[in-house]
């Protein structure tokens, strides 16, 4: 029996037969369960003579090629997805605590191919990733340049963008409210972008620094360059800019109809309960969702 002494589990050609031939796992989760390096395996693996499986391959869609669809994705993708080459498939990936974010995700793909998500052990978050057709290699398009779109596809790109990093809330403003449009990144390229097209469209918008690099985040962490934030301050701006969003996050959704719905409203005593019920729920979706 061909056996590979001093490693944690004694590892033979037959027990990698068993593992990687008969009961076909993968070589990660071999190297998981016998406590070994991936690159342990796959020296033996091809020590042993055992012939090594291709990548997978899933039953993937390619892109519809619809113009909106493609700026909406791109602007998701930027602002919260992580996005590389999986051979030659396009591997998509991100981590979320959001319900809505799991749901968006699974509308957005289950049509193209797979989707996994899978609950983390190590933090109260969902890991989510799908392997989509080379045809979504637009995703890992660096260096957007937005001034190439067009009103419409600026709209729908900005609307995948906000659905990712936007924040739209409702506050108290003494005894009246005011509404809240904001988008806030390190990549300044892409906000002072966003800012430029939203100016020559005649939307009136405020871009400053938030955070210097080096200070310090609210979880603790160090902000590694300058945080930027965009952000809409009336309550005319706010509605006349996310009423040409096509939204497709559903806290954002939820959001973008309530500040229609109080629009003629004048005081935040008539509207606080209807607010603080809105977030109230959302916070009890998040927890129910990772715990």
């Amino acid at each position: 029996m061909a056996k590979v002494k001093g490693l944690k589990n004694i590892l033979t050609k037959e027990k990698l037969n068993e593992l990687y031939i008969e009961r076909k796992l993968s070589m990660a989760k071999i190297s998981r369960y016998l406590c070994v390096t991936y690159q342990t395996i796959i020296y033996w693996l091809k020590k042993f003579n055992i012939e090594i499986r291709g990548p997978k391959t899933y039953n993937k869609k390619p892109f519809s090629g619809d113009i909106l669809e493609r700026a909406y994705l791109m602007g998701l993708s930027i602002g919260d997805f992580n996005v590389k080459k999986h051979h030659a498939q396009i591997l998509v990936r991100t981590s979320t605590t959001h319900p809505a974010m799991i749901s968006l995700f699974n509308q957005l793909f289950t049509k193209y191919s797979f989707v996994k998500q899978i609950k983390l052990k190590s933090m109260p978050s969902w890991y989510l990733y799908t392997i989509l057709d080379s045809s979504f290699d637009f995703l890992m398009e660096k260096g957007i340049n937005l001034e190439n779109f067009k009103k419409e596809e600026f709209y729908a790109f900005l609307s995948g963008y906000v659905d990712a990093e936007g924040c739209l809330c409702i506050t108290n403003n003494k005894e009246t409210f005011r509404y809240h449009f904001s988008l806030a990144s390190e990549d300044i390229n892409i906000l002072n972008g966003i800012k430029e097209y939203l100016s020559k469209l005649g939307h009136k918008v405020s871009f400053r620094i938030s955070a210097k690099r080096g200070n310090l985040t609210t979880n603790g962490k160090v902000y590694n360059k300058d945080y930027w934030e965009l952000r809409l301050y009336s309550k005319k701006e706010v509605l006349n800019l996310i009423g040409k969003l096509q939204l497709q996050h559903y806290e954002k959704i939820r959001w973008k109809e309530l500040m229609f719905e109080l629009n003629n409203c004048r005081k935040w005593v008539d509207v606080k309960e209807i607010v603080f019920r809105l977030r109230k729920d959302i916070d009890n979706e998040v927890e129910k969702c990772i715990f």
